[in-house]
């Protein structure tokens, strides 16, 4: 599947109720996109933070940090 980012100006409050998540605690996760380049053609992955500030914070970290894990056979809710 493609990911597809369209920036809308700023006339929303927030974003679809599909893409706010809570944890035990009740704080709210929102989705994020990163972009990244290869081999001359843009690529995007999907992440849950708190915040946009929380969002680069883990930017950073996948910086020094990420590694693939394998593929996903299923999804679902736990």
């Amino acid at each position: 599947m493609e990911m597809v980012v369209i920036h809308l100006d700023d006339a929303r409050n927030e974003p679809d109720a599909d893409l706010i998540k809570h944890d035990g605690t009740g704080r709210s996760f929102y989705k994020f996109a990163c972009e990244f380049e290869m081999d001359g053609r843009a690529w995007a992955v999907a992440f849950w933070a708190h915040s946009q500030g929380d969002a680069e914070h883990r930017v950073e970290a996948m910086k020094r940090s990420l590694r693939c894990l394998g593929q996903i056979y299923s999804e679902g809710e736990m």
